[in-house]
């Protein structure tokens, strides 16, 4: 079987093809050599909406993992700065996944704030099975 990343000889006269990109690939894409993303959700914890993230997605989602272990769709709506005004549009989109992702960050944060005890998520910081009131 040929290679198609070597160098073909002349003396070869088997024609190569490149393979194609997989057509409809819903996976998602490939961001860790991006390196400014932006929140898109209702603040949490320390990820306050709106902000400015430097470094690789995986690099952001390390850093805010006691957000993500309690409002896990957050992951999701951290998204490359170049991509915030078609993500915001989303958003707005009823029926679409980002808007479901968004829908159920806000839905537990209002529920968190509204409950006396349980996990309790604030702009200053987060707290889980503490009693506020």
């Amino acid at each position: 079987m040929a290679n198609t990343n070597q160098n073909v000889s002349d003396s070869d006269t088997t024609p190569t093809t490149p393979t194609p990109p997989p057509k409809n690939n819903k996976a998602k894409p490939k961001q860790d050599g991006i390196t400014q993303f932006v929140y898109v959700g209702m603040s949490v914890g320390r990820l306050q909406n709106s902000a400015v993230i430097q470094g690789s997605h995986k690099q952001i989602t390390e850093h805010y993992s006691d957000e993500i272990a309690v409002c896990p769709d957050i992951v999701h709506l951290i998204v490359p700065v170049s991509k915030l005004s078609a993500t915001r549009a989303k958003i707005k989109t009823s029926g679409n996944a980002l808007n479901e992702y968004y829908s159920r960050v806000a839905a537990q944060v209002n529920k968190a704030k509204k409950e006396p005890t349980g996990e309790f998520i604030s702009p200053k910081g987060l707290t889980r099975g503490e009693k506020h009131g």
